[in-house]
């Protein structure tokens, strides 16, 4: 799954900002302009965290969080707002959200906050990770043992046992597979 963030903001430069930021990091965005457009947004796509304004239009980004966690109960939401009050942050923790950011704030501190409560990125390899070229042949060699009917003994230092462990995985798992 795609970490993708929604931003809700009514000020459009503080709105682009923000996007800027997240985007430049490689956080995917969708940006809303209004609680209402949000909500609209929430039904057309699938979204990993929202960073919601405390203070927009008619609907506020309390009547936001409210919706989305009678919506969307797993769907983490931060909060941010230029008139931070014990008060508003008690009320926003207590409806749901994740966290509470105090306007202004550094770019740092909207990094540090979307990438603590995003998920982490599945890895995109189903196989081993390999560079060096001798573990690329010793990969090609495994392979080759594996498609046959030879008996094999690995040996290898025991100070190499973590390094060369998934080499022996693979032959077992190779072996295995090709039985079936």
């Amino acid at each position: 799954m795609n970490n993708m963030v929604l931003v809700v903001e009514d000020d459009a430069g503080l709105r682009e900002a923000l996007i800027d930021t997240l985007m430049i990091s490689g956080i995917e965005c969708v940006e809303a302009n209004s609680a209402e457009s949000a909500m609209l947004l929430l039904k057309q796509h699938k979204f990993s965290l929202v960073v919601s304004d405390v203070q927009m239009g008619a609907m506020s980004g309390l009547d936001l969080l409210r919706s989305i966690k009678l919506n969307y109960p797993d769907l983490p939401v931060l909060m941010m707002t230029a008139y931070a009050t014990i008060d508003d942050a008690v009320e926003a923790m207590r409806l749901g959200a994740i966290d509470y950011m105090a306007k202004p704030f550094a770019p740092e501190v909207l990094l540090n906050m979307v990438s603590r409560y995003l998920p982490e990125k599945e890895k995109e390899t189903d196989g081993p990770v390999v560079a060096d070229p001798s573990s690329l042949q010793l990969l090609e060699l495994a392979a080759k043992v594996a498609r046959s009917d030879a008996s094999v003994m690995v040996l290898y230092q025991v100070a190499q046992v973590k390094k060369y462990s998934h080499v022996t995985f693979m032959i077992s798992r190779l072996a295995v597979t090709k039985h079936l």
